[in-house]
């Protein structure tokens, strides 16, 4: 099935070149196999490389860099210091390397905000849904894996690790210094609290909540996340907490007679 879509998807290829409403700061590297589509904007010391596609409106920040073959749809931003690897695809209102969402209490009781001084370490096709965003490091580098694939509306905070060929669906978050190992499938509405680390191959199923550490190969779910067939059970035990509740109450109104009927007597 795959194939025969493949085989029928209407070809996008574009020749290399630059639009001429594209503007490139002096210092830029801007291979001639590429293409840079209406008014993108590219900052010096960035490395666009080539058969790299940059559709239009595209902003690519100081010091950040476009693998080759990849392809950057419309609208997407790329902060400074950002690296994209090669062959992924970053689809339309993504935004890699807004400021990591770090603030402590001042003296007054106010927010103070920490800097966020790292970036954002994309690997090799990578496909990012659109209206996504991957936070950049608060002083290390966020990173995104080889083959990871996420979908749209997903929430990577700063600091997060993801492992290879993991697999992130819609509406996920990903707290501040969260770790995925390899092969990691989260379901919608998933998410993982700060500094938690998720074992290798397992899967959180759909709002699933992570607040410790999971072991490799688990399946999770429910919150706080938890073996998924004790989950289910608790889950089924829940369904029948009104009958066992009436059932407390009738034995209680029993008990109560009897123990009038011995006083009785």
């Amino acid at each position: 099935m795959i194939n025969v879509l493949e085989y029928f998807r209407p070809g996008a290829h574009l020749e290399p070149g630059i639009d001429s409403s594209a503007f490139i700061e002096p210092g830029a590297t801007v291979s001639e196999e590429s293409y840079v589509g209406p008014h993108c904007v590219i900052c010096k010391n960035t490395e666009i490389k080539a058969g790299a596609v940059l559709r239009a409106n595209v902003y690519v920040g100081n010091g950040s860099s476009v693998g080759k073959g990849s392809r950057i749809e419309p609208g997407v931003v790329i902060y400074n210091d950002c690296s994209i690897g090669d062959e992924c695809v970053l689809h339309s209102g993504s935004v890699i390397g807004a400021e990591g969402f770090g603030f402590i209490p001042d003296g007054e009781g106010e927010p103070r905000k920490i800097p966020q001084i790292g970036g954002v370490r994309i690997g090799n096709k990578v496909e990012i849904g659109a209206c996504t965003t991957i936070d950049r490091g608060t002083i290390g580098n966020t990173v995104i894996g080889n083959g990871v694939k996420i979908d749209n509306h997903v929430q990577v905070g700063h600091n997060v690790k993801v492992g290879n060929n993991c697999i992130i669906v819609a509406q996920t978050g990903l707290a501040g210094s969260s770790i995925l190992e390899d092969n990691v499938i989260m379901a919608a509405k998933s998410g993982t609290s700060d500094h938690v680390r998720v074992g290798k191959g397992s899967t959180v199923a759909a709002l699933g909540g992570v607040i410790k550490d999971i072991s490799p190969g688990s399946v999770v779910s429910g919150f706080p996340a938890r073996d998924h067939r004790k989950n289910f059970k608790i889950a089924a035990l829940l369904q029948k907490l009104p009958s066992l509740f009436d059932r407390v109450k009738k034995l209680e109104k029993e008990y109560v007679a009897i123990r009038e009927n011995d006083n009785d007597k």
